[in-house]
């Protein structure tokens, strides 16, 4: 894939996005803004406007589709709990 750019999002505007498995997507937003409103800001939510919480790469892919791929800056490799938890919401 040939990347295009990146560009850093806030929490404020990842939790504007909805797909259509948008009960999901909430679950996840939910879980990851009380995450990180324990000790970084609190629930200022002026904080939270201006905070980049992750980034989002475009790409251009071999047959020139579009990518834009979410990556947040929390690294849960450190808490098995949670990731055992998110795999829940995988699908079959």
């Amino acid at each position: 894939m040939q990347k295009l750019f990146s560009f850093d999002v806030t929490l404020k505007e990842l939790e504007s996005l909805r797909g259509n498995k948008a009960d999901k997507v909430q679950l996840i937003m939910d879980f990851l803004k009380s995450f990180w409103m324990k000790g970084n800001g609190g629930n200022d939510p002026e904080y939270w406007d201006r905070v980049r919480v992750g980034s989002v790469d475009v790409y251009l892919d071999e047959q020139d589709h579009l990518h834009l791929d979410f990556v947040t800056r929390f690294h849960l490799g450190n808490y098995p709990q949670i990731l055992e938890a998110l795999s829940a919401l995988k699908e079959d």
